[in-house]
């Protein structure tokens, strides 16, 4: 497995190709309940903000929504006129070609800058031999600019 990582300067990561930039990720804290997610979609198309990607999961009567949005200032305006406490932090946004080996090469090359990749989800990108790949990381601008060198 960790020969993956050594692979990721290699002759297979040579013509590794990704659009990468820092985008705004809002995470709510929800009651697990029936209708929740649909209170906050519905907040956000009433402001005309279009979720781009989300990450949902539930432990015991708790969960944790992360989602990404076309338009931050509305979503926030949105989250405020519905009472939704949002958190605000900095994730990395990678699109990368949809094919095998795309995000080992990119896990590799924050492994070896020692970025830690905390979660990730994935939403669609305008070409579909692409994907978004949406990563909270433990240092955004170290991962950005290893990332740049290496590209």
């Amino acid at each position: 497995m960790w020969g993956a990582i050594c692979e990721a300067d290699g002759p297979r990561a040579k013509n590794w190709n990704a659009v990468m930039r820092k985008v705004t990720q809002f995470t709510l804290r929800i009651h697990d309940r029936a209708g929740i997610f649909a209170e906050i979609a519905s907040a956000l198309w009433v402001k005309s903000a279009s979720i781009q990607a989300f990450s949902a999961d539930v432990k015991g009567r708790k969960g944790t929504l992360r989602m990404v949005v076309d338009n931050a200032p509305l979503a926030r305006k949105a989250f405020k006129e519905s009472a939704l406490k949002a958190r605000e932090e900095e994730v990395i946004v990678l699109t990368l070609p949809n094919k095998p080996g795309s995000l080992a090469i990119v896990a590799a090359k924050l492994a070896k800058a020692n970025v830690k990749i905390l979660y990730g989800y994935t939403g669609p990108a305008e070409n579909r031999r692409e994907t978004n790949t949406y990563l909270g990381v433990s240092d955004v601008r170290k991962a950005l600019k290893m990332l740049r060198q290496q590209h």
